[in-house]
């Protein structure tokens, strides 16, 4: 944690050689997928939050690519081993990694810092109404467990509330509707454990706690197809001509008339204005000849006298 997140203690070059190394195996479907956990991490940093964000993206297709390939024979997976591949069960390893981390508590009351290494995740592994029923399920699941580590700590809690807030958020702007999940989920017995008495379902955050959407501008839209994405961009650059012009808002138009313009520039330049130097050296010639004839009429006037 301290690696991936004190970005004072360790140095961009480090933190780099840690993403190289991922990256090298990290596609690997056999590396447990608590390993995703560090992309997480590492995406705190700004510099290297793209390169994880496209690492993690690899990571998840090839993961899913396998299940959907291995799903057609029995024997080459297990309800164990898929946990262990499947990209959804890195989240409670993540819940569990931030909720033990030395800056947690300074990170409240509004848990910026962790909202958005959680939303990094969510963000790139949600986007199919079977991933969100999944993902609520697991969620919910969470509450009714204790931490193995610190059995009377609620931290695990608050981040598990928080991911289940940002899960919904994304929902709302989807037809996705919570239904029970058809298979069993489970939870790494390493990390969460039933609890032995019955627990009483609560909210642990502070009162009014709402989530910040500011924090998350990638999650309040939909997100868009491809082609669309496409025609805005095409859209943008078109608008530096359109405020050049007094044409209609389309790509074609908008070319035309700087066409038109650099045009009408070219003709401009094939017949240049005479140099106002030039002419003026011309009439300073005129009168320097005219000065000449003053000159010599005066010498023949007095040569007569």
């Amino acid at each position: 944690i301290t690696l991936c997140l004190d970005h004072t203690v360790t140095p961009l070059s480090v933190r780099r050689f840690i993403l190289r190394k991922l990256s090298r195996r990290i596609q690997d479907v056999k590396l447990p997928v608590k390993y995703l956990c560090m992309l997480c991490l590492l995406s705190s940093d700004k510099e290297l939050e793209p390169a994880c964000r496209s690492i993690l993206l690899q990571a998840i297709r090839a993961r899913r690519t396998f299940l959907k390939t291995a799903s057609n024979d029995v024997n080459n997976i297990s309800k164990g081993s898929s946990a262990d591949i499947l990209p959804e069960y890195t989240l409670p390893h993540l819940i569990h990694l931030l909720a033990h981390s030395p800056y947690f508590e300074e990170d409240g009351p509004e848990y910026l810092s962790t909202i958005k290494i959680l939303s990094f995740f969510l963000q790139e592994v949600l986007h199919e109404e079977e991933h969100f029923v999944f993902l609520v399920q697991l969620l919910e699941g969470l509450r009714y467990t204790v931490d193995v580590i610190s059995p009377s700590s609620s931290s695990f809690k608050i981040v598990a509330e928080i991911s289940l807030q940002i899960v919904k958020d994304k929902s709302s702007h989807r037809n996705w509707r919570q239904r029970k999940h058809p298979g069993d989920l489970l939870l790494p017995a390493t990390l969460f454990n039933e609890s032995s008495h019955k627990i009483t379902v609560q909210s642990y955050l502070p009162v009014g706690w709402k989530l910040p959407q500011h924090v998350l501008p990638h999650l309040v839209q939909p997100a868009s197809k491809p082609t669309d994405s496409t025609t805005t961009t095409t859209t943008t650059t078109s608008k530096p001509s359109d405020s050049t012009t007094t044409t209609t808002a389309t790509t074609s138009t908008s070319s035309s008339s700087v066409h038109k313009k650099d045009k009408t520039t070219k003709g401009k330049r094939a017949s240049p204005a005479k140099p106002k130097k030039s002419k003026r050296k011309k009439v300073d010639d005129d009168d320097e000849s005219d000065d000449d004839d003053d000159v010599a009429h005066k010498k023949k006037k007095a040569k007569t006298t």
